[in-house]
């Protein structure tokens, strides 16, 4: 699909339609809100009541119990799937199919690669523009550490390492998190970002990995995920993710001569004391190495990459999130899956 040269303004904004109003859909309009240029127009959601309060809440003025019926009479240029990772195959392909100009998927976008690439392979025929939901990647903060990372002032990376953990283990509870049914466990949840941090520092996917973790006995869902991405010529990253640990939610980048760390790399609000400053070190042994904080610009990340989807559907932005890393991530969790079950290394295939 090509632009159509319509500047996206206050005037004119983007029409959006919201499918499904759990949670996350909370988040999104919250960005919404900062940007006039945003405009949702409909909201979808099986369950009647949760879509009366949504809309409501949001003064939404129209609200459907059939997403396709919705998209069908609405004709909006954006959707927005807010909906469990197992549901993502089936309605990003029906979307596509409808003609839907825009669609931005909440992670995971798929649960295999092989049905991400149906996903992509359907939306690239009907000129349909997707994009995950990795909302951290439109962030000043994650840009200009990525931008530090590879500007060539600390020489190459040697290794990096991503952790994502949270203590919120619960194998009776109803979230969509705790059923398999659903996409549930953490691969699909917080492995996911680990890999998409690495893979946006390195510009490319692994060439094999390793894993080790924990099932739950009682869902069955991989519940702690640790893993080792080899990237060739001596580089390998780690990542770190787990239902059953204390918060952990950080980026670092270790270089020839330097260390540079993304503190909270998913930050999604602003502090007191503003953003979370990037950390970088630099020097050798202990009285020689010195490590300066170095202050970041925030950007409420669910409004931004809506902006940017909008722009590069209307203007024709570049993608802050390609679907070529998308694809990237779900071969490198693909792998990562299969070498949890075989316990040896497993190679990321195409």
């Amino acid at each position: 699909m090509t632009s159509d040269h319509r500047p996206l303004t206050p005037d004119d904004p983007a029409s959006i339609a919201m499918i499904g109003c759990g949670g996350i859909s909370n988040s999104h309009m919250g960005g919404i809100a900062l940007h006039p240029e945003l405009n949702v127009i409909a909201a979808a959601d099986i369950d009647e009541q949760r879509l009366k309060e949504w809309t409501e809440k949001y003064e939404v003025p129209s609200g459907f119990t059939d997403w396709k019926e919705m998209v069908r009479e609405k004709q909006p240029e954006l959707v927005v799937f807010a909906t469990w990772p197992a549901q993502h195959h089936e309605q990003i392909i029906e979307a596509a199919g409808l003609g839907v100009p825009a669609i931005l998927c909440e992670k995971s976008f798929a649960l295999t690669y092989a049905e991400g690439k149906a996903m992509v392979a359907a939306c690239r025929e009907s000129g349909t523009i997707a994009m995950e939901a990795f909302m951290y990647r439109h962030a000043p903060r994650t840009i200009e550490f990525i931008e530090r990372v590879n500007n060539g002032e600390f020489g190459k990376v040697r290794t990096a390492n991503a952790s994502f953990s949270s203590l919120h283990y619960n194998p009776e509870g109803d979230n969509w998190r705790n059923r398999k049914e659903t996409g549930g466990g953490i691969v699909y949840d917080f492995t996911c970002y680990t890999v998409n941090i690495l893979r946006g520092i390195m510009g490319r996917a692994p060439e094999r990995v390793v894993a080790a973790g924990e099932t739950c006995p009682v869902r069955d869902i991989i519940i702690t995920m640790h893993g080792l991405l080899d990237f060739g010529d001596g580089v390998a990253c780690r990542i770190e993710s787990s239902q059953k640990s204390n918060f952990r939610m950080e980026a670092e980048v270790v270089l020839e001569k330097g260390v540079v760390t993304l503190p909270h790399f998913l930050m999604t609000k602003d502090i007191e004391t503003g953003a979370l400053p990037r950390l970088e070190g630099t020097g050798g042994w202990f009285n020689s190495h010195t490590v300066t904080e170095v202050p970041v610009a925030f950007g409420d990340p669910y409004a931004l990459q809506l902006l940017n989807l909008a722009r590069q559907l209307r203007e024709g932005e570049p993608s802050g999130m390609p679907l070529d890393e998308t694809l990237d991530n779900l071969r490198t969790i693909d792998a990562l899956v299969r070498s949890y079950e075989s316990g040896g290394w497993e190679s990321v295939e195409n």
